[in-house]
């Protein structure tokens, strides 16, 4: 079984086009890249039903995807993922009736896969706030879903993700029943779990007490114990959240059950390589001076002469142009793009090929932001059971890094939630469980209160250790 680990790069085929327009469509330069530095991919099974889930557009879903992971297989041959479509159903995009012809066209387009490094979500079909999917239909439809990928062989049955979700007591009520008619562990046996609801809700950005989607892994764990203490793996995917601090956490977190011999490997999927890019007008860097730290420039022509935001005290007045201008010329220097000579079109504005260098540029970002999340990680696991104190202030520190040494009281908020979050789950583990779990009422009502806290968006005065 191939291991799996950290970004999981979504709409793939955006960065494939920017790969190609880089190397002037040199096929092998596109493919000696693509699996040099991507590790994991994604694709959506979905996609399609924007357009409405009626049978046409399910048929036309379910021929797409597999044209788009022909294609994208001609040139990459790491980790893919299957996004199941489950959003689009949540969205009221597909119509209740059709959802068991979007399941057998997803079972059928995983079991026609050829590759074993192909992983995927379960068909999970979520009640739609305005009723259009209402609990019984989800409950049926999900069950059936399942039911269906039972059918398939050992080998794609392990490799499916159950996506355990949770962004209200109702739901996460839901989805215990869910797991009492179709044990994850019996259907599917591949102890690969996956969290959502809360995330797609947005509410982790107010997260202040506690990570939000770790609230299940109280109860994953407690099901995986016995299989984890044999030094089995266990993968846990976290579905759209890639804050610079959310990125920090998973590497924390992973840190901490390696401190206890647990084999559990966390990966998570992000579109902000090409969504800050296209929509945020900026990237990410890394410099050592004043701060180490990431920063960030912006790609916006109006701004090109302007200084990089908390970018100070430097000898030299380091402009927005300046740095684009360097990482343009990275690129071309160590992987040897074709580049561009200025990003600023005839019209004023950004040109198009500056948006494919900078989509790659910021993915390669985002990897090595993520490879010194799990360096620092394990340094401070080692204060951690030391200095709880020291822990909390390093805590902050390192993710002073990631904000450009610049700490707002969010920041500061969300950093005594990965404390505390830490911290429960030391307890837990170093009792094995003795006691420490929580009851399947008692997360409920975590999650209760959780979402009465992101309503009324509260957040902690003081941040104390």
């Amino acid at each position: 079984m191939f291991d799996v680990n950290g970004i999981v790069y979504a709409s793939f085929m955006v960065l494939l086009r920017s790969m190609f327009w880089q190397y002037d469509n040199d096929e092998k330069k596109v493919i000696d890249f693509a699996n040099r530095e991507v590790k994991n991919c994604m694709l959506s099974f979905g996609e399609t039903l924007h357009s409405g889930g009626n049978i046409k557009n399910i048929t036309k879903s379910v021929k797409k995807i597999r044209k788009d992971y022909d294609y994208v297989r001609q040139y990459f041959n790491n980790n893919m993922f299957i996004d199941s479509g489950g959003f689009q159903i949540q969205m009221e995009l597909i119509e209740p009736e059709h959802i068991p012809c979007l399941i057998e066209g997803y079972c059928d387009f995983i079991h026609n896969i050829p590759h074993n490094n192909t992983y995927y979500f379960i068909e999970d079909v979520i009640p739609t706030q305005n009723g259009k999917v209402n609990r019984q239909q989800a409950f049926d439809n999900t069950i059936l879903g399942m039911k269906e990928m039972s059918k398939l062989s050992e080998e794609k049955r392990k490799n499916i993700y159950f996506v355990y979700h949770f962004q209200s007591p109702t739901i996460f009520d839901l989805w215990q029943d869910v797991m009492k008619a179709v044990p994850p562990e019996e259907y599917l046996g591949g102890h690969r779990w996956a969290v959502g609801g809360i995330v797609s809700n947005s509410g982790t950005s107010t997260d202040t007490s506690f990570i939000s989607y770790m609230i299940p892994m109280q109860d994953i764990l407690q099901r995986e114990m016995t299989y984890l203490k044999q030094g089995k793996p266990m993968y846990f995917h976290i579905l759209g959240v890639t804050g610079f601090l959310d990125i920090f956490f998973f590497t924390l977190f992973e840190a901490l059950l390696k401190k206890y011999e647990m084999n559990v490997s966390i990966t998570f999927d992000s579109t902000s390589s090409i969504m800050s890019v296209c929509l945020g007008n900026g990237f990410t860097f890394w410099e050592n001076d004043p701060v180490p730290g990431f920063y960030t420039a912006d790609l916006r022509p109006k701004q090109a002469h302007k200084g990089v935001k908390h970018f100070h005290h430097l000898n030299e007045y380091m402009t927005n142009e300046k740095i684009i201008q360097s990482k343009i010329k990275e690129m071309q220097t160590k992987f040897g793009m074709t580049g561009i000579d200025t990003h600023v079109g005839e019209n004023g504005r950004m040109v198009t090929a500056t948006q494919y260098v900078f989509m790659l540029y910021q993915m390669l970002s985002f990897r090595n932001m993520h490879k010194w999340c799990q360096e620092e990680s394990k340094k401070l696991m080692e204060i951690f059971y030391t200095d709880k104190r020291e822990f909390g202030i390093e805590l902050v520190n390192t993710a002073s890094h990631l904000r450009a040494g610049k700490m707002t009281k969010d920041s500061k908020n969300k950093c005594s939630a990965i404390f505390n979050t830490i911290e429960a789950f030391d307890k837990i583990l170093s009792h094995n469980g003795n006691g420490n779990y929580k009851s399947l009422d008692a997360i409920r009502n975590q999650i209760n209160t959780l979402l009465q806290s992101f309503e009324s968006k509260e957040v902690l005065t003081d941040n104390t250790w």
